[in-house]
């Protein structure tokens, strides 16, 4: 049972001096989770005076899905990972609550970091998010994650509750990856849901990214949307907490798979928030989410000297997301596709505005959008206070943000919270939102001009001042640049890749490439710009190579990358004093590096 109201000590002595037994399990702040042996020990928490609430607690927790395709390229985080070089991680450390991975694969070795809670069951799921997160490509080229040098810490997810703050504090801890859900949706504001709230307003800095689950064929048993196919199938009730970041999931061409669970929350809020890049279900796409936040973090560590609250890194990634699906935010992707690049961009161009508001209150912020802009996109977040168990609807403290020029004012993106399909998939319109902790606003073709950028605050019910963050980017007309591949990509022969920009271009372009600058040459003449992307077979050369597009008369180049064969060695001879490693010659290699297992890295030894 779930039991609110009593500490580990008063449970002790409960059971010490009466005839039942009440075994703590865990705990989190004034939460147990608690065994009890009679009928009679329930009915005496029952009429406990300190007893605020009880309930059964989640389901036994599953992991989602296993990897088998690692693609970075598709929220472009080769991009990020190219244009940022010296950010990796090194010096941050991310939690990975659900079983324990696999200390000696050679792609995470040497960066566990022991926190007292690990699962003594070790999963290749675990080890999966481990690398996606954080490998370092020492198995494979496909095995490098998104922050190659991040330390790893573990913790079991058999406790269902908030880990305590200390591990936190004392490990410096401030992102953690949860990639499992429950059996059945269950939609309501549980127990679990209010921690993870409480835990987020104590530490501010902490980010918990949950994957929404692979429920999405099942439907909630419980609540206002009971029954509703596609819908509300959210695959755990502590995914209805408001301060964490949700993730689902999308394929190559950013389609959402049927499998893949959606929202609303059981209040009507938007959940997921975000969805990135998952062939196997959410569990990637979350993970791929948090490796981004760790490099914003260190980048933002780098910039200011102190960690970031998690409401600017939820603004970060939201307002630098791509919009996919249904126009404007939907309860099946959220705010859009993550697009690293394009959030961290975000950060360093300080493009983002931090706040307070008490009740009643008002700030404004001007933003000067100049000529020739396709879009304005803005998102606000906040971190709300935790609301109470089984609360109709989860938000405390009701912002709203509005922006506007001299001639006209927007509102953000709604969703009709209605309980039937028809109601549910109809596209966003504007309007007051009195129900999520993050809103969310575009323009699009703003004339050039002054903006302001307006947050008011509804009557709170404490008198405590409201934190907030705004993240707004600015999307040219016509624009184009090329994602993949970018400077760090070695593209291996023959296989077939998707060649991806991003930008506002659209109508027909011609694509060209130039190998080791040589003369150009054309791959295709008639490619449908919108798109975003382009099949193309990698030729059987070892080169240098550039990419260029040629559209309204003008051309655009990609980085410099490399094109080479996977290079299959074996094994000559392997004696107690010498081994013999053979591989077949490459033309025009002038030369080959040799590299041994080191204590987290290949190192060249010859």
């Amino acid at each position: 049972m779930i039991v609110r109201g009593l500490t580990n000590i008063q449970a002790n002595e409960i059971s010490n001096e009466n005839q039942f037994q009440i075994e703590v399990i865990s705990s989190y702040k004034d939460v147990l989770i608690v065994t009890i042996n009679t009928i009679e020990g329930l009915n005496f928490l029952l009429q406990h005076s300190e007893v605020s609430y009880i309930d059964k607690p989640s389901k036994s927790v599953k992991v989602e899905a296993v990897i088998s395709d690692m693609d970075l390229t598709i929220n472009s985080v080769n991009k990020l990972q190219s244009d940022y070089p010296d950010l990796n991680g090194e010096v941050q450390t991310i939690s990975i609550k659900e079983e324990m991975y696999y200390l000696d694969d050679i792609d995470v070795k040497g960066r566990f970091v022991e926190s007292g809670l690990e699962s003594a069951t070790n999963s290749s799921h675990a080890t999966d998010m481990a690398t996606i997160i954080g490998g370092a490509g020492n198995s494979f080229y496909k095995g490098m994650g998104v922050a190659s040098a991040v330390s790893l810490a573990s913790s079991s997810f058999e406790n269902i509750l908030p880990d305590q703050d200390e591990i936190f504090d004392n490990l410096d801890i401030s992102i953690q990856n949860h990639s499992y859900g429950t059996a059945l949706p269950d939609n309501r504001y549980s127990a679990e849901a209010r921690l993870y709230d409480v835990q987020c307003n104590i530490h501010k800095e902490l980010l918990h990214v949950f994957s929404a689950g692979n429920r999405g064929d099942e439907v909630a048993i419980t609540g206002d949307y009971a029954g509703i196919e596609g819908y509300a199938n959210l695959s755990g009730s502590f995914k209805m907490a408001k301060n964490i970041l949700l993730v689902g999931a999308v394929d190559k061409e950013l389609n959402v798979d049927v499998r893949n669970s959606a929202g609303p929350t059981y209040d009507g809020r938007i959940k997921p928030e975000l969805v990135a890049y998952g062939i196997n279900g959410t569990s990637e796409s979350a993970a791929l989410v948090s490796g981004t936040a760790v490099l914003l973090q260190q980048k933002f560590e780098e910039l200011h000297g102190f960690t970031p609250e998690s409401a600017l890194i939820k603004s970060l990634l939201i307002a630098g997301s791509d919009d996919v699906g249904t126009t404007g935010p939907d309860f099946k992707t959220g705010y859009g596709n993550l697009n690293a690049i394009n959030s961290m961009r975000c950060l360093e161009n300080n493009t983002w505005f931090s706040g307070t508001v008490t009740s009643r209150g008002e700030s404004n912020y001007e933003v000067q959008i100049p000529a020739n802009v396709e879009e304005l996109i803005v998102s606000l977040v906040w971190n709300d206070p935790a609301a109470n168990e089984e609360d109709v609807v989860a938000l405390v403290n009701d912002l709203d943000m509005t922006i506007s020029n001299q001639s006209e004012t927007w509102q953000p993106w709604i969703l009709d919270t209605s309980p039937n399909v028809s109601a549910l998939s109809q596209p966003a319109s504007r309007g007051e939102d009195h129900l999520n902790n993050v809103e969310f606003i575009t323009v699009q073709n703003p004339d050039a001009g002054n903006y302001s950028i307006s947050v008011t605050a509804n009557e709170f019910p404490n008198t405590v001042d409201q934190n907030f963050y705004i993240t707004y980017r600015i999307i040219m007309q016509d624009s184009f640049e090329w994602t993949y591949p970018a400077s760090h990509d070695i593209l291996n022969v023959a296989d077939s890749v998707e060649l991806r920009w991003q930008g506002t271009a659209r109508g027909i372009g011609q694509i060209e490439l130039q190998l080791d600058q040589r003369d150009w040459e054309i791959l295709v003449s008639n490619v449908e710009l919108s798109t975003h992307h382009f099949k193309w077979k990698v030729p059987s050369t070892f080169s240098k190579g550039r990419l260029r597009v040629l559209f309204n008369g003008q051309y655009i180049e990609s980085d410099e990358f490399m094109i080479a064969p996977l290079i299959q060695h074996d094994i000559g001879f392997n004696c107690e004093d010498e081994v013999l490693l053979q591989w077949p010659g490459i033309t025009s290699a002038e030369g080959y590096r040799i590299y041994a297992m080191g204590s987290q890295y290949l190192e060249p030894i010859a």
